[in-house]
Formats: C-alpha cells, sequence, structure tokens
C-alpha cells in the first residue's frame, strides 16, 4: 500500500516529500516476505491501511512549516512488521520523527539520495514491483516497524519545514499523494488545513488540482481546509498563493510538454482591502415568472420571499426595476428606482400582491426588460430628469435576473425568434442576462442560449433544492461587481483556444480563471493586459509574465483545459446541433484525457464476459486500433440518459446535461474530473481501468497500463524490467519513474518516443 505523504515544494521544483509506505517486511537476501492477499489488487507488500492522515501546513511568506501524522492499521490476521520508507528531498529540513507502536517510540534513520536509490532499487528487483520507482532522486527517512498484532496499529509523527520559491510574487506548495492510480489504497480519512500569513497584501489564493475551502480572513491571511473520506492518492494537492498591491492580481502557471504546444491558466482576482472594496453601482432588473404552474409546490411564495432578499441587499448607489410576467409582463415602475427606503417598501408591497396565475410569455418579458438598458435615453429615474448620456449610472453594469419555471407559451412561442428578438434587442451586448430556471419542464436549450449569449450566467433549481436559497445565492454572487467589461491581450506570445470565450464580469470574492493554449514564446518579454471597466472608467492593468519554454511542470493544467473546451463543444453540439467534426474532437479529448462525457461511451469495448456479467450490453470500440478493455463501460440506463440529456430540450436529463457542461465550462481544478469518473474506473472483477497521472491517462489493455497518446502503430522501445538500462532511464528523465510505477506492464509515450517495459530474462512473474 502507498500511504499518502506530504510535499512541500514549488511546484517548478522537484517534489520535496512523497508518500510515505510500509514494506513489510524490508527485502533481505534469504526470507520470503510475509504477503497477505488482499481483497483487491493492490500491491503484495501493502498488508497495512491507512485510517486516517492529517497534515497541518504553516506558511509564512515563503517559509513552511508542515506536521504530517499518519495512523496504519494491522487489518491483517497475523503478526506484521516491516519498515517504514518516507521518501524526502535532501534540502528539508526534518524537525521532528516520531513513531508509536504500543506505546513504545521508534527512532528513525535519514539517508541521503544515492543510498535511498539503492534501496528503492532493491525492493522493486526482490519484489517484482515498480511502485516505489515513483520516488526515484528523493532521499529517505527509515525506520523499523516492529511486529504489529492483528488489529493493532502504528502512529507516525512528522514535522519538516521548507522554503519555497517565489515567480513574480506567485508562490507554491505541492503535498506529494501520489499518482499510481490502482497502485494506492485510499486513505479512509484524510484532511489538510493549511493557513498563510504574508506580509504583502495577498491578491489570489486557489488550488488546481483539488476543490477545497478558502477562507480569506482580511488581506494578509488565508485558511485552506480539504477533508475527504476514502481520498485515492491519485492527484497531487497543490496550493498556490499571490502577493503584491496591484487591485487586481493576476496568477499565471504554464505547462508546456516536449515538442508541443503549451498550456496557460491565468487566474484574477480583487485584492482585499484594495480601493474597489467600496461597492460598485449597479443596475438590477428582477424578472420573475408568475405564470400558474409557480402555484406548484409553494414555488411563488419562497420566490417572492427571494426577491424581497435581493432587493433588501442592494447598495445605497444601485438602481433597480422589478418586474413579474405571465399572459402579460407587469413592471413595478416603468422608471427605474432609487433604494431608499420609500420605495423599497413600496416594491415589497408589489411582491406581496403577486399571484401566480396564466401562461408564459418569455419573448415580452426579455424585451422589457432590455428595454430599460440605462444605455437607452430614459427619460426619468425616479422623477429626476435625465439629460446627458455621459451619467454614471449609465456607465455602470445592468444585470437582468430572469426567473422561470416554464417554456414559452403566449405570445412569440418560436425559441429561434425569441433568440433573434434577444439578439437585436441587445445587440452591443451592454446588458448582461442571468438565468434561474425551475423545475425540470423549462426549455434549457432556450434558456441556455439566453444566458450564454448575452454575457451572463445560468443555473436551474431541482426539484430536491430550496428555492429561496437558490434565488439568494444566486443574487449574493452578482451582489458587489468590481470590474466589468473584461478584456485580455497578450503580448510577446501567441495563444489559443481560449476559454471562457466570452469573459465575464468579476465580483468581489470570486476570481476569474482563464486557460487556454500558447505557441512558443517569439519574444522575451511577455505581459497581459487586462482592460475593464469600474464606476464608469475604463481601467488598463499590465502584468509581465513569463511563458514557459519545454518545462512540463504543472501537469493539471491540461486535464483542466481538455475539460473546459469539452464543456464548450458539448454546449455547441447542444445547443446548435450535432457536427461529426465536433463530435469527433469531444471523443478525441475524452479518450486522450480521461474525462467521462455523453460520448465517451464510444471510446471503448467492454469485454462480453464482463458485460453479461453486469448484464449491460457491450458499448461501441474506441476509434483507434488499440483494443481497450473495459474502460468507462456506462450501463444501459446512464448511457441512455446523459444520450437523451444531451439531445433534449426538458427534462430531467436536459436539465442535468446543462448543469454538467457548465460546470465544465467552469471547471477550476482537475480532482473534481477524477472523482466524476470513479465510478467507471473498475470492472465487474474490480480491476482498475483507467488511471490519471499528471496531465497523461493510462487504459489497462491486455495486463498492460498503455498511455492513451499511444496509436498502436508506432514501434515501441523496449525497456527490460529491472535491468539497470531500466533504472539509468528512470534516474536520466525526471519524472517518468511515477508512469512507471503502475506496474510490470506499462506502455509510455514520452519525448517524441514510445517506450515498453518487458519482463526480465529470469522473470518468474510478479510476487503472488
Amino acid at each position: 500500500m502507498i500511504l499518502g505523504g506530504v510535499s512541500a515544494v514549488f511546484a517548478w521544483t522537484a517534489p520535496v516529500l512523497a508518500n510515505g509506505v510500509i514494506v513489510s517486511p524490508i527485502p533481505h537476501p534469504h526470507p520470503r516476505p510475509i504477503l497477505i492477499r488482499p481483497p483487491r489488487p493492490i500491491h503484495a507488500w501493502t498488508p497495512f491501511t491507512i485510517t486516517s492522515q492529517r497534515v497541518d501546513v504553516t506558511i509564512n511568506d515563503l517559509s513552511a512549516e508542515t506536521m504530517l501524522e499518519q495512523v496504519f492499521a494491522n487489518r491483517c490476521r497475523r503478526l506484521v512488521e516491516g519498515t517504514y520508507l518516507f521518501p524526502i528531498a535532501v534540502d528539508a529540513a526534518v524537525h521532528n520523527f516520531t513513531m508509536w507502536m504500543n506505546g513504545r517510540e521508534v527512532s528513525a534513520e535519514l539517508l541521503d539520495a544515492d543510498k535511498a536509490r539503492r534501496i528503492y532499487e532493491s525492493i522493486v528487483s526482490k519484489m517484482k514491483d515498480p511502485a516505489l520507482l515513483q520516488f526515484a532522486g528523493c532521499g529517505l527517512i527509515q525506520a523499523k516497524v516492529f511486529p504489529v498484532p492483528p488489529g493493532g496499529e502504528c502512529r507516525i509523527k512528522l514535522k519538516y519545514s521548507q522554503l519555497l520559491r517565489s515567480d513574480s510574487g506567485l508562490a507554491g506548495y505541492r503535498f506529494r499523494l501520489g499518482a499510481a492510480g490502482s497502485n494506492n489504497q485510499p486513505i479512509e480519512q484524510f484532511s489538510l488545513r493549511a493557513v498563510i500569513h504574508t506580509m504583502q497584501p495577498l491578491t489570489g489564493v486557489f488550488s488546481p488540482s483539488h476543490d477545497c475551502s478558502i477562507d480569506r480572513r482580511g488581506p494578509h491571511e488565508a485558511v485552506i481546509g480539504l477533508e475527504l473520506r476514502g481520498l485515492a492518492p491519485d492527484n497531487d494537492f497543490q496550493l498556490f498563493y499571490k502577493t503584491g498591491r496591484e487591485e487586481f492580481g493576476l496568477s499565471l502557471l504554464t505547462h508546456r510538454p516536449y515538442g508541443e504546444d503549451g498550456f496557460f491558466m491565468a487566474r484574477i482576482s480583487p485584492r482585499i482591502g484594495g480601493g474597489h472594496d467600496a461597492p460598485m453601482p449597479k443596475n438590477m432588473c428582477f424578472v420573475l415568472d408568475t405564470s400558474g404552474s409557480m402555484a406548484d409546490d409553494n414555488k411563488i411564495a419562497q420566490a417572492k420571499k427571494a426577491l424581497k432578499f435581493c432587493i433588501t441587499n442592494l447598495g445605497r448607489e444601485d438602481r433597480f426595476s422589478l418586474m413579474s410576467f405571465s399572459t402579460e409582463v407587469r413592471p413595478f415602475r416603468d422608471q427605474w428606482s432609487r433604494t431608499d427606503e420609500a420605495t423599497l417598501n413600496a416594491a415589497r408591497g408589489f411582491i406581496d400582491g403577486l399571484k401566480a396565475v396564466g401562461g408564459t410569455d418569455i419573448n415580452a418579458a426579455v424585451q422589457k426588460a432590455l428595454s430599460m438598458n440605462p444605455v437607452r435615453d430614459m427619460p426619468m429615474i425616479s422623477g429626476i430628469s435625465v439629460i446627458s448620456s455621459d451619467n454614471a449610472w449609465r456607465r455602470n453594469p445592468y444585470f437582468i435576473v430572469f426567473i422561470t419555471d416554464g417554456e414559452p407559451t403566449v405570445g412569440v412561442t418560436d425559441a429561434v425568434q425569441i433568440l433573434k428578438n434577444v439578439a437585436d434587442a441587445n445587440a452591443t451586448k451592454d446588458a448582461r442576462v442571468f438565468v434561474l430556471g425551475i423545475g425540470y419542464q423549462v426549455n434549457t436549450k432556450l434558456l441556455d442560449r439566453v444566458a450564454d449569449d448575452n454575457g451572463g450566467a445560468r443555473d436551474y433549481v431541482t426539484p430536491s433544492e430550496d428555492l429561496e436559497l437558490k434565488i439568494s445565492a444566486f443574487y449574493t454572487k452578482l451582489a458587489n461587481p468590481v470590474l466589468a467589461g473584461l478584456a485580455l491581450t497578450f503580448e510577446g506570445v501567441s495563444v489559443f483556444d481560449v476559454y471562457p470565450k466570452q469573459l465575464p464580469d468579476l465580483f468581489k470574492g470570486s476570481e476569474l480563471v482563464v486557460v487556454g493554449r500558447y505557441h512558443k514564446p517569439h519574444s522575451h518579454a511577455q505581459s497581459i493586459q487586462l482592460v475593464g471597466t469600474a464606476r464608469g472608467d475604463r481601467k488598463t492593468y499590465s502584468y509581465p509574465c513569463g511563458f514557459a519554454g519545454e518545462r512540463p511542470v504543472h501537469d493539471s493544467l491540461p486535464r483542466v483545459w481538455a475539460a473546459r473546451k469539452i464543456g464548450y463543444l458539448l454546449d455547441e453540439l447542444r445547443l446548435h446541433g450535432e457536427t461529426k467534426e465536433l463530435k469527433d474532437e469531444v471523443i478525441r479529448l475524452s479518450k486522450k484525457y480521461g474525462i467521462l462525457t455523453p460520448y465517451t461511451s464510444f471510446l471503448v469495448q467492454e469485454d462480453e464476459r464482463s458485460a453479461r456479467r453486469r448484464g449491460v450490453a457491450p458499448v461501441g470500440r474506441r476509434p483507434t486500433s488499440v483494443s481497450l478493455g473495459a474502460a468507462y463501460a456506462r450501463n444501459k440506463a446512464d448511457m441512455e440518459e446523459a444520450a437523451a440529456g444531451q439531445a433534449g430540450l426538458r427534462g430531467k436529463g436536459s436539465v442535468g446535461a446543462s448543469k454538467d457542461n457548465y460546470q465544465f465550462k467552469k471547471l477550476r481544478s482537475a480532482g473534481r474530473l477524477m472523482r466524476d469518473v470513479a465510478d467507471y474506473q473498475r470492472d465487474a472483477d474490480g480491476r482498475q481501468l483507467i488511471n490519471f497521472i499528471g496531465a497523461k491517462t493510462f487504459y489497462r489493455e491486455n495486463g498492460r497500463w498503455v498511455d492513451a497518446e499511444y496509436d498502436g502503430k508506432a514501434e515501441t522501445n523496449k525497456l527490460k524490467l529491472y535491468s539497470q538500462a531500466y533504472y539509468d532511464f528512470i534516474a536520466a528523465n525526471q519524472g517518468v519513474g511515477t508512469f512507471l510505477a503502475q506496474g510490470d506492464q506499462v506502455v509510455l509515450c514520452w519525448n517524441g518516443r514510445v517506450y515498453e517495459t518487458e519482463p526480465p530474462d529470469d522473470a518468474g512473474g510478479p510476487v503472488p
């Protein structure tokens, strides 16, 4: 079993720490290892289970101190002993190592990288198991594990410190969980807490690898939390933080594999305590569907409560309009309203009087809301004459929140015509339309287009969700805009395949994440310019930056970029009709990066024996010459629901497809992708079918782990297992050991060539 250890490291350097392991026992020339056959395929030398792992990290500017506590349990029926190994970089300062077994404290030995490598290779050769090769190049903490009785446990506590590097104010910390997929048992209970203190203000804190909580406690402090049960240690935890005094901080991560175009992620966030903290005035229009169907399940009562919350929480400089619609559109007032108490009380009275009755005239409602656009010549604002179009309120953002539970039944009902009317009415794209659909009877394709084509966002409230809470949360995200009408330009480098295609506005407490590809930089001086409007003024911010050459370091970026592109393509297919070209591109990206989509079932074919055992018809073959096993074989019901949702206009599947595609388009970390496919990663016999390692995806094929990039045509360069050439190849190619650590049969595309491991001359097969 590979156990979750820690790595404090800036992602541009080699890992500081890697996973702790217990070898039971460490191999010697004579006695045969004690082997316990596990209930599912894991390493033969792993009789211990990690029941809990706790990590506490304290970062003061660029100094990181980490405390790791691991608890191992002997779940076998016999006494077990062994050796604890914790790979560690030679420049990490270990302050304390303590191991307790049955109340007895055990000391440890710290070895340099050369001695550690000999131990790793010795274990790999004798156990016929390459799992430890992912630690090649690290030093080693080694401690004897005395006999642990059945049901007994041992506890390890380690404290170390490390200096982190910073590049243009961006620093990073890596927690090395491991990457060998099926070679790692889940950690039963995992928790990580990191506290960041900085002298300079924090302009950004984020994790590109995991969805974790980030609590900003003022300009100079942030607390990060991650708690998971059954954590599969197959994706390193990464944390980045940016310091500076800019109003808007920009953090840039790049990843450029050898011989390929690069990947980048730019994250823009407002600095806490910056000059933009004063709320930026906005023009807000609330449009509520009050058709007869809103009476069902008390939806109208919940919506009315939520609307009162929204108008009560408007800023004192905001302007608002309010209207309901069913068969006709009924505005609160024909002009914009201020947020004084008398006006708000009148608006609350208007809301109280709303009743759910009539049809659904979506076209008229949207047209009326767009006609309120402050850029147009409006004669009055609550009785105040407007003469000049230079008034500041006219240059503030205009947001429409459109809430409906049905599809058009009155007036213009043709979706194509409604979309044309909306486009004509908002030709300048000044108005942002945010759509919230309620239930499963909405026309998702219409509502999604209204939101996407008009610079807004979309979401849906399912019957199991709280409508009042969802509307309130939806508005809260829009409550404090800080920069509108955003545009990014890149100098010194050519970028392409950038997502999102249209940049949204930036709000207080949020961040904008932009991903894309880039060609080799054509200038030594590269920079990114951010342009946006704040409080009526157009502002420009410039950020010097560096797009890396061939340094594949931030290997989570390609998977995040691929997910965003897939989300965009899926929406194009769903909202504009299928084309073979786009569908093939979705399948290609799905296969290469292991991302589950409605078309993923076309990638592989489940063998008939496993299919019959699961009661599932085999799915289509992957469109390459490589014949894979049962990777991503969905059951029939899931396949049909996904296909129907992608094609349908309304219903549970259609709402689900809209939400799933939108989540892809907004993805910020790679960890979620791995969790999404967890249910489809094993065949009927419990064998792992897919491994995610960095940017690479491997599929199991006839007992081999095959790189998804391999087309089955190129000749492979054979590497004889456990030979000197095998170990030399790993030592000469940093990071390659992590891929070969999957098992004794691996096909790997590396630096323009294809390598395949093959059994040694004296192969007797792996240890049973």
